[in-house]
């Protein structure tokens, strides 16, 4: 795949810890799909964000994360959409 971005694609970008395993589900949470949707919420200081979690086709090990990494995780591109909404909480 092209990198399509300024930053080399063997740069470390972060060092995990421990794995975020790759569970092939769309009906159940992950660590893996939480860190991405909490990094999401974080960039954009948002309440919440969600994801189709068929997009993600990789995990991540333990130990340094490298660009091409977030790319095998996540290798199609998508754009993430932010939306800004008001409304009122009401009791049912």
């Amino acid at each position: 795949m092209k990198n399509r971005f300024s930053i080399k694609s063997d740069s470390i970008i972060a060092v995990l810890s421990t794995d975020l395993p790759h569970a092939h589900t769309v009906a159940n949470e992950t660590v893996l799909a939480n860190f991405i949707t909490d990094s999401f919420g974080h960039y954009f200081n948002s309440d919440f964000a969600f994801m189709h979690s068929g997009g993600i086709r990789a995990a991540l090990s333990k130990g340094s994360v490298s660009f091409n990494d977030i790319l095998a995780v996540l290798p199609f591109g998508n754009s993430v959409v932010h939306v800004s909404m008001r409304g009122k909480i009401s009791q049912i």
